[in-house]
């Protein structure tokens, strides 16, 4: 279960949408279905650069095996859904992606690998 998580220091309007609008992004770049995602979007000081300058950090935890392209897609979708949405410079929205092994994850009091 890809699972992302905004961290920023704007706010949206519809935080709601905007997560459900970042898990229809990324279930398309990463040729998954939207049900298998989950998110999240915190509004809190957070200071970037030295600067407390809108700014956002994302971190996108998925299960190993997504390709650079794949990778490439998101991250520019992200970036720029976020920069056009919480009107945060490009410059100033990091995403870092987390790969996780499918033993390392679990659902249900299961990990995934025993599935």
């Amino acid at each position: 279960m890809p699972f992302i998580q905004v961290h920023t220091n704007t706010s949206t309007p519809d935080t709601t949408a905007m997560v459900k609008g970042l898990i229809a992004l990324s279930a398309s770049a990463l040729e998954k279905s939207e049900a298998l995602f989950a998110g999240t979007i915190t509004s809190q000081p957070l200071v970037f650069r030295g600067s407390d300058e809108p700014c956002a950090v994302v971190e996108f935890t998925t299960l190993a095996g997504v390709t650079p392209d794949q990778n490439r897609t998101l991250v520019a979708g992200l970036c720029g859904t976020i920069a056009q949405e919480f009107g945060i410079e490009l410059s100033r929205t990091w995403v870092v992606i987390l790969e996780v092994e499918k033993d390392h994850w679990a659902s249900g009091g299961q990990l995934i690998s025993d599935r």
